[in-house]
């Protein structure tokens, strides 16, 4: 008779770092208050492309 025993072992997850700031009250922030902000915003309606030739 033949036996024998498994045993598995799931990976660890990688625990990934954080960056925070100090603000001007000395909380701890996740954006760095002296850094502006884009004016960033999304676009709901899709464009045809257009081929503008060779400049």
């Amino acid at each position: 008779m033949v036996t024998d025993e498994l045993k598995t072992k799931l990976p660890k997850p990688k625990i990934g770092g954080s960056i925070f700031f100090a603000s001007p009250e000395n909380n701890l922030i996740r954006e760095d208050p002296k850094q502006h902000k884009l004016p960033l915003s999304e676009i709901s309606q899709r464009r045809e492309l257009r081929d503008v030739g060779n400049a």
